[in-house]
């Protein structure tokens, strides 16, 4: 009988040290997926920000694009009418020299 006690006795300290243990092993895993959890919404709010800012980028991108095209169109506009001034000035400076040259 006192075997019986001895072994129920070791049994149950060895149940309650299980236990133990494994509470310590689940409190461990708890902490880890809260770990997990907290970084996941961090990367989320990372991520939010960085596509917030990379839209913002792009639209700035096409803003300065559309720009660029404007001043390469007005640009365009500006040769145009040196050359048609260049021209004028090329035929007065003819004209000139022709009625001179008559006079």
């Amino acid at each position: 009988a006192t075997l019986n006690g001895a072994r129920t006795a070791e049994l149950d300290q060895l149940r309650e040290s299980l236990r133990v243990e494994h509470q310590a092993q689940l409190e461990t895993l708890m902490k880890a997926k809260d770990d997990a959890v907290s970084r996941m919404v961090e990367l989320e709010r990372t991520y939010g920000d960085s596509a917030k800012i990379i839209s913002t980028h792009e639209a700035q991108a096409a803003e300065l694009q559309e720009a660029k095209e404007d001043q390469e169109e007005q640009l365009a506009a500006l040769r145009t009418q040196l050359d048609a001034f260049r021209s004028q000035m090329s035929e007065a400076k003819d004209s000139e020299g022709t009625a001179r040259g008559e006079s």
